[in-house]
């Protein structure tokens, strides 16, 4: 069953959405359907694993978000589920998986790359994160 959106993200997805013309800033009007896709995310591993993020799979809210990707292997068999769980803002951050089971995560991206003081969280930081299987 879809994930039906919270107000809350509602308004924060659309919040997001602007563009740039001649280096102003345009704030564009969106429409969100009331329900996340059936799949946020996906990435091709290099060793040919596919890491899923279904659209049931993102919990909590920016600052203490975790997600559960769906993992399978190069035949399409299911393998596991990944939980990440990463203190991130998706409006000033950046989370990439890399070739291996490490993640890059760029803390304040958006102050970095567009100029902006955002006070404390001004500089760029970059911090190569491995994933370690725990179990409960």
């Amino acid at each position: 069953m879809p994930r039906r959106r919270t107000p809350a993200e509602k308004e924060r997805l659309a919040g997001g959405i602007s563009m740039s013309i001649d280096g102003e800033t345009v704030r564009l009007r969106s429409n969100l359907d009331d329900f996340a896709p059936a799949i946020e995310r996906l990435w091709l591993a290099a060793d040919g694993r596919l890491w899923v993020l279904p659209g049931h799979g993102r919990r909590g809210e920016l600052r203490s978000r975790s997600d559960a990707y769906d993992v399978f292997d190069a035949s399409g068999r299911f393998l596991e589920i990944v939980l990440l769980d990463i203190a991130f803002d998706e409006n000033r951050d950046r989370l990439w998986p890399l070739a291996d089971s490490r993640w890059l995560l760029l803390k304040n991206l958006h102050s970095a790359r567009d100029d902006v003081d955002d006070g404390d969280n001004a500089q760029l930081v970059i911090v190569c994160l491995e994933a370690v299987a725990t179990s409960d």
